[in-house]
């Protein structure tokens, strides 16, 4: 799980939440201008903090990967065996456990970690391999937890292995994957910085707030360019009573993507509270701009319609859905069952052998839905 935060009056993102690529340039001066504003605990808790390295691995992993996956004759054959060897019993046996972000090397001794240590221990054994194999960013419109004070928007990451013209997908989760998802590659820079954005998450959601800016602060210096680090940051920063530096820090992640709902949302929340009801009532309206122009607003409304028996809503908030994103196959899949309960079977038929096509075009997945620890 990655986070992005907002609490109840914020919001941060772990492992990761929504990002896009990474512009040319950034906020060089507003990243030295904070850290020289924060209190010196700050400044050397960031001073103090370990650097990571997501992919360390370890002998006793490298002697793991070759006893279980060296020897097959293929490339999709070592994977395969390899991610087999990583959950069956009579191998790692690796469990689930959200909290923990781990490298490769420690997903391995511990023999547990969330969807980030998981993918960091794939990817690292994969290259022992020579194969192929990356991360891969998930989010979804509708994945929110309330922890203690704060609002979390969570975010999921995975593993892809382009083997000649085939994409496996290895999937690491205990409940299945909103449909409302998109995806997006992650290059291993980046995959450092939702590594650290996580472990400071963490600190913050534990009220640990210099430790949470050591990560964060490392994190922005890795890779700037990831708007959902400035909105995280904001929302610390707003903790502390930094409000000019949480505002601007807000302001920078919209900047770097200005669909950034997060930062958004808490920019409004910090308008509302000191009082500025012109600049929170424009927020409000991007907002809603924003809800509108995105298909899984839509489709997370016809799904709502849905299970209440509302089809005709449904029906209406699936069309539109598919009008923003005509390649989204669950769109089609709801619209057909929309469809269905209205007996209307001949659109219903269309509906579906659309999602038919798109589906013979998605990649092999590999899902493990493994149990908690």
């Amino acid at each position: 799980m990655l986070r992005q935060a907002a609490a109840a009056a914020l919001v941060i993102a772990q492992v990761a939440c929504a990002t896009s690529p990474p512009p040319a340039t950034y906020n060089h001066d507003l990243i030295e201008s904070v850290h020289a504003a924060v209190p010196e605990s700050w400044r050397t808790a960031s001073m103090l903090t370990p650097d990571v390295n997501p992919l360390e691995t370890s002998e006793e992993l490298k002697a793991f990967v070759r006893k279980h996956a060296a020897g097959k004759a293929s490339a999709k054959e070592r994977m395969l065996a390899l991610a087999k060897a990583v959950f069956s019993p009579d191998g790692l046996a690796l469990t689930y456990n959200e909290s923990a972000t781990y490298t490769a090397a420690e997903a391995f001794a511990m023999a547990h970690g969330n969807c980030m240590g998981f993918s960091n221990l794939m990817v690292a054994a994969a290259r022992e391999l020579d194969i192929s194999a990356d991360y891969e960013l998930m989010s979804n419109y509708s994945g929110w937890q309330r922890q203690g004070d704060l609002l979390v928007r969570t975010m999921h990451v995975r593993v892809v292995s382009q083997i000649r013209d085939q994409k496996l997908v290895f999937d690491f989760f205990p409940d299945p994957v909103s449909p409302g998802s998109w995806s997006r590659p992650l290059d291993d820079s980046q995959a450092l910085a939702h590594h650290l954005n996580n472990l400071g998450a963490e600190y913050m959601q534990n009220h640990d707030l210099q430790q949470a800016y050591g990560y964060l602060h490392k994190a922005l210096k890795t890779s700037p360019g990831l708007s959902f680090l400035w909105s995280n940051l904001g929302a610390l920063l707003s903790r502390q009573n930094m409000t000019a530096f949480a505002e601007a820090s807000y302001k920078e992640a919209m900047r770097l993507d200005p669909d950034q709902l997060t930062a958004v949302s808490n920019l409004h929340r910090l308008y509302e509270r000191t009082g500025q009801d012109t600049l929170a009532a424009a927020l409000a309206a991007q907002v809603t701009s924003y809800r509108e122009r995105n298909p899984f607003y839509h489709f997370w409304l016809a799904e709502q319609a849905y299970e209440n028996d509302q089809h005709e809503t449904a029906e209406k908030h699936y069309r539109r859905a598919i009008k923003l994103k005509n390649d989204e196959r669950i769109f089609y899949v709801g619209l057909a069952r929309a469809y269905y309960k209205q007996n209307k079977i001949l659109a219903a038929r269309k509906a579906i052998n659309k999602s038919h096509r798109l589906f013979s075009r998605e990649a092999d997945t590999v899902t493990v839905r493994p149990r908690r620890r």
